[in-house]
């Protein structure tokens, strides 16, 4: 039973260009408020329809006919979880002998790329990188979700241990070593400045720039830490050895989106990508940009950069216009290794 008091529900009142009807704007707002606001967050028919009806003030058989129409078309998609069921400690203390018992759970996610689509027909031209931050809580009531005002994102997407974490480290610490040895004016501009002083051998020195890379990744793989931790002018990169503190999406946001810190950003997240395919860059930058990017890190460290499909996906709402543009990265990575 729901608490006395006043509902408070999201609402996007542009998504009226699917469909005219308040109450499918309202079931729509809710669910991609719910699925952006949490990538874990998913439908659930049996414990939601009440639910959205309650809060929406709705009728739970019209809040069901949305959700069946959302499905037919192509908004919301069916997923079959199975997985293993507890065994009973108590029947397995008493000497009882179980056998594996699955269960299967029918839920329904939110597809952003497809609802993006149908709002282009219609007219509402919404990028993808808009709707992924419908629920961004940065955003006061009466304001506008807009590019302008979002960060450029970049992150890697997936996991890295043991000696592919310090393999990544080396990567990193070789890359921002190179920017402060041989790019001083671009460095002045892309690092915080205290890192900038960390990559840089001590006055009367003789350390060479490889010792000081190593002696900056050391800090890195120190056995109570194992993170890759790096403060850019304009963002912030923290990644974790896995085997150590799980995560699986390591990002950096850059609000001034300054150049400078976004391409180095950029070379040293490609560059640890490259050390297994476990992890997958992704990010807002453009392709021009990350060409940038690349040809920094080949100069670096004579690394040929990895990008996948996934991250022209992210950029184009048209699949094949995202094929094509991965077909001229790989032809931009020939040409590169050849100089």
């Amino acid at each position: 039973m729901a608490r006395f008091g006043l509902y408070r529900v999201p609402l996007y009142p542009q998504l009226k260009v699917l469909n005219a009807d308040p109450a499918f704007v309202k079931v729509l707002s809710i669910i991609l408020f719910l699925t952006t606001q949490d990538s874990n967050n998913v439908i659930k028919k049996e414990r939601d329809v009440h639910l959205f009806a309650l809060y929406l003030q709705e009728d739970a058989n019209t809040v069901l006919n949305i959700i069946d129409d959302l499905i037919l078309k192509g908004i919301l998609k069916h997923h079959l979880r199975v997985f293993l069921r507890k065994k009973d400690p108590q029947l397995l203390k008493q000497g009882q002998k179980l056998k594996d018992e699955y269960t299967s759970e029918l839920y329904l996610t939110l597809d952003l790329r497809r609802l993006m689509l149908l709002l282009e027909k219609r007219g509402l031209n919404l990028p993808l990188k808009i709707l992924k931050n419908a629920a961004l809580d940065k955003v006061d009531f009466f304001g506008v979700i807009s590019e302008r005002t979002l960060p450029l994102m970049q992150k890697l997407v997936g996991q890295v241990s043991h000696e592919d974490f310090d393999k990544a480290a080396l990567i990193c610490a070789q890359i921002a070593t190179y920017a402060t040895a041989h790019e001083e004016d671009f460095s002045y501009k892309a690092l915080a400045p205290g890192w900038r002083l960390l990559l840089q051998p001590a006055i009367n020195s003789e350390e060479s720039e490889q010792e000081v890379s190593f002696a900056v990744a050391q800090r890195w793989m120190r056995e109570d830490e194992r993170a890759i931790d790096l403060s850019f002018a304009d963002g912030n990169f923290f990644m974790t050895d896995s085997s150590f503190i799980g995560g699986n999406q390591h990002y950096i946001l850059h609000g001034k989106k300054q150049k400078e810190s976004t391409i180095l950003a950029a070379a040293c997240l490609i560059g640890m990508a490259t050390v297994t395919e476990k992890l997958c860059y992704i990010s807002d930058l453009s392709f021009n940009e990350v060409k940038e990017a690349l040809e920094f890190l080949y100069k670096a460290t004579g690394l040929k950069g990895r990008l996948t499909l996934a991250y022209f996906l992210n950029l184009q709402s048209d699949e094949k216009k995202a094929l094509e543009d991965y077909a001229q990265y790989q032809k931009f990575i020939g040409i590169l290794a050849k100089t």
